[in-house]
């Protein structure tokens, strides 16, 4: 009969497992997918900025060319020149514009003190009346702004042009710029998603400034009933946005990004191809799902029937491994700190804030060493998170909060055997309870939550937000303090807060907020290139340093002027005169400054250490994380 009945537990179990493994499955595929389709939707908006960038900057050339022309011409008319000196100006404009500037700019001309002036040497029709031309009249409009004229299709080069005008100061006069579009025919022909889709950029009015497909530039569609539908939903982004538009039968995204007002820049990709990457990978976990299913069902049916054997010798050796296991515990309390240099810091300043706001509750003196103790070990639980996740610059995924979110119950589990004291077991567990339920892991509320885990939950709410983080600084105090108000009653125990407030009320310099830390520079002084390279390598994986190197005392001397150095490393092949003559000298050069000689491995420069009471420096061959270790510890 218990054969039988660890039969079926074994068979309880695989259903179990398929369950679940299904479930983590769909929520992963769900999760991903979601995410592939944001990333997707994130990449399309970014070539949108790129295009809007690039658009904007090539007009704003032609903005900036005819208003310095306009001012000039402006100080030549006051001056009393006369046309054929203007009109002279025009023609070196002119060429200087389509040599040195962009040669899409084909010429600048207007009405100039009652005269068609032409830069091209172009002379009119005598039916040709400059002032009811639309460059002119628009110009006249914008009131001495610089306008740009509506896109045309020039019918003799077929190019669309572009007219930008502006009125002068005698109210009459009109300089303007033409403009062959090209260049945003090169713009538009590089408007794809990773090569997919196309892109065109249009105005208001359904023409086609420039398109992917050169044959199509110019176009108007204003007539085309499908291009109509398509035209009239991208004119209702405001800004920059994105659609579903279905295009003869086919469903597609379109991008569009309203430039200049008028303009829009606008990519339509085909939904099958935007996503492929994606479907193509949620057809591959489903494949690597079930495989891991197989693969767990075949390895679980061979270790039950090898399993029950060693069931005795296991439970025999379980009491061994428990008590190995408690004097483990205590290490990782400790090792804790070791993995991450940032966990060490908020670590003891949560124990602080805890302790005070401990001491403020009326609590005694053990009680308050009590709960230090538990706030130093509350994120114990961390060191079961990998690092790439601990230490990620930038927002989290959800996956990859989910991984974060199990440090409450890790530490539970690292710390609940502990004997005579399971209060740091308790609080690492429950110091992300929420007053109003929606917490992790147990959602438990109100004062069903421990009150030590209450008090940590404040003071970790308050570090996380008064320090810096990788992807941000730390935040002003009246935000902070606004957070830890209205979280009374729904995050946080409002009593607690209300302590807490207290505290940041006091605080009136924001002393409390984390300091801000810069990059500490480092300068290497070695004659060789070889000394240099060694040297510098050991820092390349360190952001947290920026190298500078000098192969001679002068050039060490410059950097120092230039630049905030904090330590200085220096190969004892630099010395010229004496190690301490030479180490004077530095200092002089940049007071305050730390100097760490590199020395060779042998009696000669180890008795000049010892004879100079030096006690910091490092010896060669080089060890990077000896060099390291001993750097940060001067520097801190």
């Amino acid at each position: 009969m218990k054969k039988n009945f660890e039969r079926n537990r074994f068979i309880l179990t695989l259903i179990v497992v398929f369950f679940a493994l299904t479930m983590l499955s769909v929520f992963t595929i769900t999760v991903f997918s979601q995410k592939s389709r944001a990333d997707a939707v994130a990449l399309g908006e970014s070539v949108l900025i790129q295009e809007h960038e690039q658009v904007t900057a090539y007009i704003s050339r032609a903005l900036d060319s005819v208003q310095s022309a306009a001012i000039n011409i402006e100080y030549m008319m006051k001056q009393g020149v006369e046309n054929k000196d203007i009109l002279n100006y025009l023609c070196n404009q002119t060429s200087y514009y389509s040599k040195l500037i962009d040669e899409n700019f084909t010429g600048v001309y207007g009405w100039i003190n009652g005269e068609y002036l032409d830069g091209t040497n172009w002379v009119p029709d005598a039916d040709y009346i400059p002032t009811e031309r639309v460059w002119y009249t628009e110009a006249v409009k914008g009131g001495g702004n610089p306008v740009i004229v509506d896109p045309y299709l020039d019918a003799k080069t077929n190019n669309v042009m572009l007219s930008v005008s502006v009125m002068l100061d005698d109210k009459e006069s009109v300089l303007s710029v033409d403009i062959v579009m090209d260049k945003l025919q090169e713009i538009a022909e590089e408007i794809t998603l990773d090569g997919k889709g196309y892109g065109f950029i249009c105005d208001t009015k359904g023409l086609i400034i420039a398109h992917s497909n050169p044959e199509l530039k110019g176009t108007d569609f204003k007539d085309d009933v499908e291009m109509k539908s398509l035209y009239n939903r991208i004119f209702q982004v405001s800004g920059r946005g994105n659609f579903e538009f279905n295009r003869n039968g086919i469903d597609c995204t379109v991008f569009a990004d309203n430039v200049l007002g008028d303009w829009y820049d606008v990519v339509v990709i085909n939904n099958s191809s935007l996503y492929e990457e994606t479907a193509a990978l949620t057809r591959s976990s489903i494949v690597a799902s079930l495989a891991i299913y197989l693969l767990i069902a075949f390895f679980s049916g061979v270790n039950y029937k090898s399993s029950r054997h060693y069931l005795a010798m296991i439970e025999e050796s379980g009491k061994k491994v428990e008590e190995v296991t408690n004097a483990a515990l205590s290490a990782l309390a400790r090792a804790i700190d070791a993995k991450d240099k940032y966990t060490q810091g908020h670590s003891i300043r949560v124990a602080k804030y805890s302790r005070e706001i401990a001491r403020r509750m009326g609590k005694n003196e053990e009680e308050q060493n009590e709960i230090y103790t538990s706030a130093l070990l509350h994120d114990v639980g961390k060191i079961r998170i990998p690092d790439d996740i601990i230490n990620k610059p930038g927002k989290l995924t959800d996956e990859e909060f989910t991984y974060i979110k199990l440090h409450t119950v890790s530490g539970y589990g690292i710390l609940k055997d502990i004997s005579g004291d399971r209060m740091p077991a308790v609080c690492a567990r429950h110091h992300h309870e929420r007053y109003d339920g929606r917490g992790y892991p147990s959602g438990i509320a109100g004062k069903e939550i421990p009150e030590y885990a209450r008090i940590i939950a404040v003071a970790d709410s308050y570090d996380a937000m008064a320090s810096n983080r990788s992807y941000r600084q730390a935040l002003p105090q009246a935000v902070v303090r606004s957070e830890i108000e209205k979280g009374k009653g729904v995050q946080f125990d409002p009593e607690i807060a209300d302590i807490m407030l207290e505290i940041i009320d006091e605080d009136v310099n924001y002393d409390l907020c984390q300091k801000d830390e810069r990059q500490k520079r480092v300068l290497i002084i070695d004659k060789t290139s070889d000394g240099r390279h060694i040297l510098a390598s050991a820092f390349e994986n360190e952001p947290q340093y920026a190298v500078h190197t000098a192969g001679t005392l002068k050039d060490a001397d410059l950097l120092l002027g230039m630049k905030e150095i904090d330590i200085i490393l220096i190969d004892e092949n630099m010395v010229e005169k004496s190690l301490h003559d030479t180490l004077a000298e530095l200092r002089n050069m940049k007071n305050g400054v730390h100097v760490l000689p590199v020395v060779g491995n042998n009696g000669e420069s180890l008795y000049e250490m010892k004879k100079l009471n030096i006690t910091d420096y490092v010896t060669k061959p080089i060890s990077p994380p000896m060099l390291l270790e001993v750097v940060h510890a001067m520097l801190n």
